[in-house]
């Protein structure tokens, strides 16, 4: 099975102590990197500490407007350079589809990040239309700069549904094009319903895709990690109970 953790929202004075549990039930984590965070949080330390907590894949979730807002792009900047012993860290930023104002600020990000050894992530957003155009054009700006691609499987399944693309044309679109398996270094996943994403597993409509589902999950490499980003409160309970029962829905023939 896929090593399976959370997307962790926590305030910098709370997230040491969490981590030292946290790492009794899942062994990656993504860090939801707030502007507090980021401002708090020395990089370098944090990672070195997950490291020998037992975290054996610590992701970031930068602000989403990290390709939009000059500020925020110099401020992510500024922290990936804190990442000077160049721990394996991946920082995951939404992609909008605005490929001229993105490709502007993903030179800075890309050198900087190629500079200290921290691999960036592009990650799909909810899409109306036009999905798999989204999708070349995402690859394009990974291409151009180097970087790396989350798959985001609750914005995805959203996204084929308000697009209304059929779900097999999708999953083939990456499935003969051999770069994304090479180049997707993280899974994210949610429900969904007609109004919005990131409820919990089983609450919406995810599981009606339920083969498409394990076909791209079965079609990343072994070792790419999945980030439960619901909205569970407890993790010895709720998150082992979400983690297994997900799986077993999902191998179920």
């Amino acid at each position: 099975m896929k090593k399976v953790g959370y997307r962790v929202y926590s305030r910098p004075e709370w997230v040491i102590p969490f981590v030292e549990k946290y790492v009794c039930f899942f062994k990656v984590m993504q860090i939801n990197a707030t502007q507090r965070f980021m401002d708090d949080m020395y990089l370098q330390s944090f990672a070195n500490y997950c490291k020998k907590m037992g975290i054996e894949k610590l992701s970031f979730h930068l602000p989403e407007e990290t390709l939009m807002d000059e500020n925020r792009c110099e401020r992510v900047c500024d922290f990936i350079t804190e990442n000077d012993e160049k721990c394996e860290i991946t920082m995951v930023t939404h992609f909008w589809g605005n490929l001229a104002e993105s490709d502007f600020f993903s030179y800075a990000l890309a050198k900087v990040a190629k500079d200290h050894s921290v691999t960036i992530a592009l990650e799909n957003v909810k899409v109306g239309k036009n999905l798999l155009k989204y999708f070349d054009a995402l690859k394009e700006l990974a291409v151009t700069h180097g970087f790396k691609v989350c798959i985001d499987l609750g914005y995805l399944f959203y996204s084929i549904t308000k697009s209304n693309t059929p779900a097999d044309l999708v999953v083939n679109y990456f499935k003969k094009d051999s770069w994304w398996k090479e180049n997707i270094v993280e899974l994210h996943l949610h429900d969904y319903t007609a109004s919005g994403c990131h409820r919990n597993i089983g609450e919406g409509l995810l599981y009606k895709n339920i083969w498409h589902l394990r076909d791209i999950i079965e079609y990343v490499n072994d070792d790419v990690p999945i980030f439960f980003e619901t909205t569970i409160q407890d993790l010895e309970t709720q998150g082992v109970i979400e983690v297994r029962e997900f799986f077993n829905r999902l191998n179920r023939k």
